[in-house]
């Protein structure tokens, strides 16, 4: 662990989204993402603590919602799905594919590996193995 989770309700991350509205424009991500993100995006959260605590953001290594935890620990893979990955301020559901510049805003990483596989609806999330 790294540090105990912002949850969707911290709204201290306000800040950083009115400062990454700004930079994208508020139309691009209504446009992009399918809506206006609030606080409780993760775009936010990903902002503040690279911003407020770099050394704990230097650690990650993978970003998931507390949604994709479950299926992590119990197939090992990192996967979410479209509705999860749609509440992050950084998905595009339209091309199926995460606004890696929307987080290039916030820190110079490689992010697609941090990220979980998006899966579509019928896509099972793994089997379930004896470790995780």
């Amino acid at each position: 662990m790294i540090r105990p989770a912002k949850l969707w309700n911290d709204t201290t991350s306000t800040p950083e989204l009115l400062e990454l509205r700004s930079l994208i424009g508020d139309t691009a991500l209504v446009h992009r993402t399918g809506s206006l993100p609030t606080a409780a995006f993760t775009l936010s959260k990903i902002a503040w603590l690279a911003r407020h605590e770099p050394h704990s953001f230097a650690r990650v290594r993978r970003v998931m919602l507390p949604h994709d935890y479950l299926p992590f620990r119990l197939t090992g893979r990192a996967v979410t799905d479209r509705s999860e990955a749609s509440g992050t301020g950084y998905f595009d559901a339209t091309d199926n594919r995460y606004l890696t510049e929307h987080l290039d805003l916030v820190a110079d990483a490689d992010w697609l590996p941090m990220l979980p596989a998006v899966l579509g609806p019928d896509e099972p999330a793994g089997e379930v193995t004896p470790r995780h």
